[in-house]
Formats: C-alpha cells, sequence, structure tokens
C-alpha cells in the first residue's frame, strides 16, 4: 500500500509519476528533482517485482525487473555483465565489499536515481 499527501498527490497525478510505463527524459528529470518521488517508484517496481516491503532485491530478481525498467526508459537492455556491475556497485557496503544477498530500498532507489539522471542526460552515459 502507497499513501502520499494531498498535495503530493496531485503533483504525481499532474506529472504521471503513478504510473510504471514510459519515462521520457522530461520525466525522469522532474523526478530527479523529487526524491521522495524516486523512493515511490523504487517501491512501486519492487511491488511489481514480488518484493514485498523490507524485502531485499536479490540478484535474480534484478536481472527480469531490468527488463522492464529499461524497456520503460525506452533504453536498450545492458549485457547481463553490465547489469551484474550495476547490481554490485549499488550493493556495496561502506567496506567497499558488496552483498550477493541484494539491494535494500534505499541502495535500489539511488540506482534508480543513476539510471533517471543518466536518462534526463544529466550524467553522460
Amino acid at each position: 500500500m502507497f499513501c502520499t499527501c494531498g498535495p503530493c498527490d496531485r503533483k504525481g497525478l499532474f506529472r504521471g509519476y503513478y504510473s510504471l510505463g514510459s519515462i521520457d527524459p522530461a520525466a525522469a528529470r522532474l523526478l530527479v528533482q523529487e526524491p521522495a518521488w524516486i523512493r515511490y517508484k523504487a517501491q512501486r517496481y519492487l511491488a511489481a517485482a514480488a518484493c514485498p516491503v523490507g524485502c531485499l532485491l536479490d540478484l535474480e530478481v534484478w536481472l527480469r525487473l531490468a527488463v522492464r525498467l529499461f524497456g520503460d526508459l525506452g533504453s536498450d537492455l545492458p549485457s547481463k555483465v553490465e547489469l551484474m556491475e550495476l547490481f554490485r556497485w549499488h550493493s556495496e557496503a561502506l567496506d567497499g565489499s558488496w552483498s550477493k544477498e541484494g539491494l535494500n530500498e534505499d541502495q535500489f532507489s539511488n540506482l534508480l536515481s543513476e539510471l533517471f539522471l543518466r536518462h534526463a542526460a544529466l550524467v553522460p552515459l
């Protein structure tokens, strides 16, 4: 279940933030300015991948979810190695090690934010 306040609900409705469909560069540009909406999108993608609240997004589920995510961004799906590297990069702990168990919601939100930044052409690919 997802809840938003009235003003945020209107913003999400009029900017198209609620849907898990096509995200064009303009929408991505707006989203990167709204960390709470990126977190919301992360929760929606996790829910769509049958990852309940508080679960870790494991590598196998990430590889399947990435197909939908990159499709929503209108981007070619990176190679499996590139997807695994992206997963590894965002699952790194402070000590430089990485967790094969999966990404928590914060880590996945950061990954989404990076992809939205790239899509909005605010960060070089």
